[in-house]
């Protein structure tokens, strides 16, 4: 089980976790807010670029988010990740400009998803377990659309695709 110190940074529910470093092959500790509500985790633009991520090497996409329906944004894969001692590999991750400008990251479901989630307001702990076999995906096995921790469809998405299919 990974056991994260909760905080409310921003006024969100937000931890510490590490991300990947490019340019020096690293992890680098990173504050993320918690976000349910994003489908796919975010990261701010300086911060993607201050890793030594490339936006020539990301996806155009159309999101919707709290304030804008349709806002273009670059879809990429950052190449790994870690929620206290437990590194997730690499995950599909938004682009922008986030408007909280202290804020670097948001951890979004297609993160969240894949782990049974506690907050245990008592102790300040997010507790995470995987739902999943702990092996992790190399970067060069990775698919935006299939792999865990990338932009996989959620229940909803795929009950309407079958209810299209079924008519």
């Amino acid at each position: 089980m990974i056991e994260l110190e909760m905080d409310f940074t921003f006024d969100n529910l937000s931890a510490d976790i590490r991300i990947w470093h490019c340019k020096t092959n690293k992890f680098r500790n990173i504050t993320a807010i918690f976000d349910t509500g994003a489908r796919i985790s975010v990261i701010d633009t300086d911060s993607f670029k201050n890793l030594g991520y490339k936006l020539s090497d990301a996806r155009d996409v159309y999101v919707s988010t709290a304030s804008h329906h349709g806002l273009a944004v670059k879809r990429t894969v950052i190449h790994d990740l870690m929620l206290g001692d437990c590194e997730l590999g690499p995950v599909v991750f938004d682009v922008l400009n986030l408007p909280i400008r202290s804020c670097q990251m948001l951890l979004g479901l297609n993160v969240i998803k894949e782990f049974k989630t506690v907050l245990d307001f008592d102790n300040k702990l997010i507790q995470m377990t995987p739902r999943y076999n702990s092996e992790k995906i190399p970067l060069d096995k990775f698919y935006y659309n299939y792999s865990r921790f990338g932009e996989s469809l959620l229940n909803s998405e795929i009950n309407l695709l079958n209810n299209i299919r079924n008519k």
